[in-house]
């Protein structure tokens, strides 16, 4: 599929002539996923319920996203976002005094997960970044034998500080019989991951960023050989063996990562990822990496070359699919090139610009010509 096709799949693009840089933030409406969701509204209107199909179009989903984090689909829970997902597995520890590690450079829910766990006999040690950006070494003297969890971003939600390399961070928490938690959500989508080659234990990520599926799915991933150890407190009738048995009588958790799930999903949220997910397969994740980095690395230069305050990595191994840099007033700037028809995506002191497969250069210099007119350049 070329380009100009997969462009036409959105009608922010096709119809509306948006410049859309805020997937690191909402990823935008594709024509597959509208067709769903219409779809579901004519179900809800003619039939009111039609669970049958929706249980099918559920597991699809699992299948769908084992394929694309290179899981089995029995290592896969369907949750509601990432922080459902990351409380599950924090309340199934014992945690007796051990430590929880991680760094600033997360994003705010994962520390008020592993803090609320302080309750259960957690201790939680936060790792300081400098300049944006963190050193593997920096969390290697962290981590000791009183470790229970090493929990980290692939990529920074603020700066766009990338980890080029997952398993070193494995490697670290298992050579202290820590687990390792991955949270993905700014990069599931933009950026390839094989959970069995990064030796991941678990991976949260979200389909309404890149992978561009609306709010209310979160998507997990727990190593099959430590399911059997892990009883979360958050629990309910989807994470049952037999969840249509509708015993109340027992607590019966189910033998695969479905046992993280709760109640019963947001089935909207449930088709329009399922059309998400298989959009972004077939377009494939290491074709949409390359052009990402290919657009951040140009935007950096530019940036770089006008003199910008860059906040995200200027060396290309920390570079992901954001481009971030400062400025004095973030929201101001974002709601005036809004009225120019380019969305970018405030955070605190930053303003992020982050790419998929639809952007292209032109569109990282009409930003660059805009920015030149609102005296934002030098």
């Amino acid at each position: 599929m070329e380009l100009e096709d997969m462009r036409k799949l959105f009608p922010m693009f096709s119809k509306r002539q948006v410049v859309y840089f805020a997937s690191c933030s909402y990823g935008p409406l594709s024509e597959p996923v509208k067709r769903a969701l219409l779809k579901y509204m004519n179900d809800w209107e003619s039939k009111g319920m039609n669970w049958d199909f929706w249980m099918e179009k559920y597991e699809e989903l699992r299948s769908e996203a084992a394929k694309l984090l290179g899981a089995s689909r029995d290592e896969i829970a369907i949750v509601s976002n990432v922080t459902s997902g990351l409380a599950a597995f924090a309340t199934s520890l014992e945690y007796n005094g051990k430590k929880v590690v991680l760094s600033d450079l997360n994003f705010p829910t994962v520390g008020h997960v592993w803090l609320s766990q302080q309750r259960l006999g957690a201790k939680v040690s936060i790792v300081y970044s400098e300049s944006w950006k963190i050193s593997i070494d920096a969390l290697e003297k962290v981590v000791d034998d009183n470790t229970i969890v090493l929990s980290e971003p692939r990529v920074c939600y603020q700066s766009g500080f990338t980890y080029s390399n997952i398993r070193a961070l494995s490697k670290i928490a298992h050579e202290h019989g820590a687990y390792f938690v991955l949270d993905d959500a700014q990069a599931t989508g933009v950026l390839d991951i094989d959970v069995k080659k990064a030796d991941v234990d678990v991976l949260v990520t979200t389909t309404l960023k890149y992978l561009m599926g609306g709010a209310g799915v979160g998507i997990m991933y727990v190593r099959k050989d430590i399911v059997d150890d892990l009883s979360p407190l958050t629990t309910g009738w989807f994470g049952q063996e037999e969840p249509f048995a509708f015993d109340i009588h027992k607590l019966d958790y189910a033998r695969s990562a479905r046992r993280f799930e709760t109640g019963s999903p947001a089935v909207p949220s449930i088709l329009t990822s399922l059309e998400s997910i298989k959009l972004i397969r077939n377009i494939g994740v290491k074709r949409i990496e390359s052009r990402v980095k290919d657009l951040v690395k140009y935007a950096t230069d530019l940036g770089l070359s006008h003199g910008m305050k860059v906040l995200s990595p200027k060396d290309e191994e920390n570079m992901g699919p954001i481009f971030a840099f400062e400025h004095e007033d973030p929201h101001g700037l974002y709601e005036m090139l809004l009225d120019r028809g380019i969305v970018v995506s405030p955070r605190g002191p930053a303003v992020r610009v982050s790419f998929h497969f639809f952007n292209t250069k032109e569109e990282i210099e009409l930003l660059f010509d805009n920015l030149r007119d609102l005296n934002v350049l030098r």
